[in-house]
C-alpha cells in the first residue's frame, strides 16, 4: 500500500535541508564512519522535526535515556499563557489534547469504546498519537480540534473495503497505533482507531478496514490545512524533556522553552526560558543546526554531574528536545542514525547555563508515575514478591558491557579486515538495549574453527555498491566484537535499518542481513551439543524476543516468568513484576504454543506477558490479550494461542485476573 503524500509548505523545505533526497549509501556512509555510541531510535522518546511522509516516522531522536517528564518550575518572570476557550487541551502530566486520555490518565483507545460506528454530524475532533504517560515514550497529536471536513473524513474511512482479521495474515511489525476521536453537539464522542503497521487497518464501532495510512495522511492535511488560518495561541505549560509530536516543529517557530536538567543524585531542576532568550535560540538554531562534517570533533556524553535538556515547543504546543554534551553541543538524532547538532554561541551558551543555575528544584516522581499538580509524592514502595523493576534494563553479557556504555564503537581494521585468529567472538547491543531490541545471545563464539569463520564472514563481504537500495525503516544496530589473545579488541557495527551497512571504521561494506545469518549459523553450530540449559538473568520481563528468529513450534521452553505490569494502562515496555512459572504449567504452554495457528489479534493487548526461554537462554515472548489469548510474531505473522480451560484455570490466576 502507498504511503499518502502529506503536504506541509512551511516544513518540507527545512526537511529536505536534514534528510537526503538521495537516500544511496554515498550520502549516508559519512555519518555511519564516525565513532560514536548509536542510542537507536526503535522506541525513540524523544524528537525533533518528524518526517510522517513515510510508512516509518523518521524523526530526529535524542537517546532514549532522559529522565522522567518534568513539569517545569515556573522560576523566571516568563509564565506561558494557556488559551481560554472551550477545549484548552492538555496539561503538563497529560501533553496534547486532554480528549486524548481518559479520566484517569490512561491514553483513550478506539477498542475502549465500542459504542457504534461513527455518524455524520461531529462538530470536533482530536487526532492522538501513542504517547504513554508511563513511560513518556511515544507521539502526540495536536492540541487544537479539528471543525471543518470532519463528515468527509468518517464517510472516507466507512467507504473503505472491510477486512476479516480472522483470516487475514497481517504483518506482526509495530510502527504507530492513532486515534481519531469525534464529538458530536449532545457531547457524545466517537472513536476511529488506525495502525500504520500490520494491515494498514482503520477500527470504527469494530469494524476493520483497510486505509489507515490515507486516513492518517488525511487527518495530518486537516490540521496542517486549519492551521494556516488559525490565529489564535494554544500554549500550554510544556514538559521537560518533550515528548515527539504527530505534527512536525520548526525550532525557528518556538514561542516557548525550558531546560531541566537532572543531577547523578536523583534531583530534577527546571525552568522556563524567557521570550527573550527562546528569540535567541531559534534565530542561533535557524543558522546552525545541521549535521558534523567528517572531521568535527564529536561530542563526549553529557555531563556526569547533571544530564541537561532543552524542550522548545510552539504556539500549537508541539514539541522539540535536544540533549546537551559537556563539550556544549546540543544533539538530535535522525531516524536514520544520523546526529544533528546546534552550537550556541559561547555568550548564548552562557545565558543558557545561567537560566538552568536560577531553576528551582522539582520534585519529579519515578518512572511511570503522572507529573503534575499535586502529584509530587513518590508511590509506596511495593510488598509484591518477586523481582519487580522500576528502571527495566536486561542483562548484558561481560563481553557486551562496554558496546552497552557506548565506550565501545565500530574500530579502525588492520588493512581494512578482520584478523581470523580472535579467541572469541560477541554479539552486543550497540548502545544500551532498548525495549523492543532483539537479545544477543548470552555465550560468546569460543570455538577456533567458528570464530575464524566469523571474522571471514566480515571479510567476505564486498564494500557497500553506489547503487544500493536504502530504506528509512528503523532498526536496532549490533556491535560484532572479536577478542584476542594480546588483549587487541576489533567491534564492527552492523546496522539493520537504511543502507544495511557492516562498518569497521573507514572500511564500510554492505548487505548486513548476510552477514548477521552467517554469524547466527555459526552460534547454531557451536549450540547443536549444548546439553545443560543456560541461565538468563533477570529481569526478564523487559524482553521482547531473541536476535534468532524463533518458531514457536520448535521452542521448547526449560524456564519462564509471567509478567504483570506494575503501572496503569496496558503498556507492556514499563515495570513489570516477574514469577517463574511451574514445571508442570511450562509443559503446557510448550504444547499449546507448539500448534499455535496464525492470526491477527481482534482486541488489544493487556499489558502483560509471558517470558520463555530456550536451553541455549534466547528469549520467547507471548503477549496477552485483553480476552485471556496470547499472540507472538514470526517474522512477518503472528501466531495466536487459547489456553485449554485448565491450563486457563491455572495460568490466569498468574496474571491477577
Amino acid at each position: 500500500m502507498n504511503d499518502p503524500e502529506i503536504h506541509d509548505p512551511d516544513i518540507s523545505d527545512n526537511l529536505r535541508r536534514i534528510v537526503p533526497d538521495d537516500l544511496s549509501p554515498a550520502r549516508l556512509v559519512d555519518g555511519a564512519r564516525r565513532k560514536r555510541a548509536r542510542r537507536n531510535g526503535v522506541v525513540g522518546a524523544l524528537a525533533a522535526l518528524a518526517l510522517v511522509a513515510v510508512a516509518v516516522p523518521v524523526a530526529l531522536n535524542l537517546p532514549a535515556d532522559g529522565p522522567t517528564v518534568a513539569q517545569p518550575a515556573t522560576t523566571t518572570s516568563q509564565t506561558p499563557d494557556v488559551r481560554q476557550g472551550e477545549e484548552p487541551g492538555g496539561v503538563p502530566s497529560l501533553p496534547g489534547a486532554r480528549a486524548c486520555y481518559n479520566d484517569d490518565g490512561t491514553p483513550i483507545s478506539w477498542s475502549q469504546v465500542q459504542t457504534g460506528p461513527a455518524e455524520p454530524g461531529a462538530v470536533k475532533a482530536w487526532f492522538c498519537g501513542d504517547y504513554s504517560p508511563e513511560t513518556g515514550i511515544g507521539f502526540v497529536g495536536p492540541i487544537e480540534p479539528l471543525t471543518s471536513g470532519l463528515d468527509t473524513l468518517i464517510a472516507d474511512v466507512q467507504a473503505a473495503d472491510v477486512i476479516d482479521l480472522t483470516v487475514t495474515s497481517c504483518l506482526a511489525d509495530y510502527n504507530l497505533s492513532f486515534n481519531a476521536v469525534f464529538e458530536y453537539p449532545d457531547g457524545s464522542r466517537r472513536i476511529i482507531g488506525g495502525d500504520r503497521h500490520g494491515c494498514r487497518t482503520t477500527y470504527d464501532g469494530g469494524v476493520a478496514r483497510a486505509g489507515a495510512d490515507e486516513f492518517y495522511g488525511a487527518l495530518y492535511n486537516a490540521w496542517v490545512k486549519q492551521r494556516q488560518s488559525d490565529t489564535g495561541d494554544w500554549v500550554v505549560p510544556n514538559i521537560c524533556p518533550g515528548p515527539l509530536s504527530l505534527i512536525e516543529m520548526n525550532p525557528w517557530d518556538a514561542v516557548q522553552g525550558s531546560l531541566c536538567g537532572e543531577g547523578t543524585d536523583g534531583s530534577r531542576s527546571a525552568t522556563y526560558l524567557s521570550d527573550a532568550l527562546v528569540a535567541e535560540v531559534t534565530k542561533s538554531m535557524r543558522a546552525s543546526l545541521e549535521p558534523p562534517e567528517e572531521n568535527t570533533p564529536q561530542p563526549t556524553s553529557s555531563a556526569p554531574e547533571q544530564r541537561i535538556w532543552l524542550t522548545l515547543s510552539n504556539k500549537f504546543t508541539d514539541y522539540l528536545s535536544l540533549v546537551r554534551h559537556e563539550d556544549g553541543l546540543y544533539r538530535a538524532r535522525d531516524g536514520e542514525g544520523q546526529e544533528w547538532f546546534w552550537k550556541p554561541s559561547e555568550a548564548l551558551s552562557a545565558k543558557l547555563d545561567a537560566a538552568l543555575e536560577e531553576a528551582g528544584p522539582t520534585d519529579v516522581p519515578p518512572a511511570g508515575q503522572p507529573v503534575g499538580p499535586g502529584s509530587s509524592a513518590a508511590p509506596e514502595p511495593t510488598t509484591d514478591p518477586g523481582h519487580t523493576s522500576d528502571a527495566p534494563q536486561p542483562y548484558v553479557a561481560e563481553g557486551c558491557k562496554d558496546a552497552a556504555s557506548g565506550d565501545l564503537a565500530s574500530t579502525e581494521l588492520p588493512d581494512g579486515a578482520l584478523p581470523e585468529d580472535a579467541e572469541r567472538v560477541w554479539l552486543c547491543a550497540s548502545g544500551e538495549m532498548q525495549v523492543g531490541s532483539p537479545a544477543p545471545p548470552l555465550e560468546p563464539l569460543e570455538e577456533a574453527g567458528l570464530v575464524s569463520q566469523a571474522a571471514a564472514a566480515f571479510n567476505d563481504l564486498s564494500p557497500v555498491p553506489e547503487d544500493q537500495a536504502c530504506t528509512m525503516e528503523l532498526g536496532p544496530a549490533y556491535l560484532v566484537v572479536h577478542e584476542y589473545a594480546d588483549g587487541t579488541r576489533h567491534a564492527v557495527e552492523l546496522q539493520e535499518y537504511g543502507c544495511h551497512l557492516v562498518i569497521g571504521g573507514a572500511t564500510v561494506k554492505g548487505n548486513s542481513e548476510l552477514y548477521k545469518e552467517k554469524l547466527l549459523e555459526l552460534w547454531r553450530q557451536q549450540r547443536a551439543d549444548l546439553d545443560t540449559a543456560q541461565t538468563r538473568p533477570g529481569p526478564l520481563c523487559p524482553l521482547t524476543g531473541s536476535v534468532f528468529s524463533l518458531l514457536s513450534e520448535n521452542v521448547t521452553a526449560t524456564s519462564g516468568v509471567t509478567c504483570v505490569a506494575t503501572g496503569a494502562g496496558n503498556d507492556s515496555s514499563t515495570a513489570a513484576h516477574e514469577a517463574a512459572i511451574p514445571a508442570e504449567l511450562l509443559a503446557q504452554i510448550n504444547t499449546g504454543i507448539a500448534s499455535a495457528p496464525l492470526g491477527v489479534p481482534a482486541v488489544a493487548p493487556d499489558g502483560d506477558s509471558i517470558v520463555l526461554l530456550t536451553k541455549a537462554g534466547d528469549p520467547f515472548v507471548l503477549y496477552r490479550l485483553e480476552d485471556g489469548t496470547f499472540y507472538w510474531s514470526e517474522g512477518e505473522y503472528a501466531r495466536l494461542w487459547t489456553p485449554m480451560a485448565g491450563t486457563a484455570e491455572v495460568l490466569t490466576p498468574l496474571f491477577g485476573k
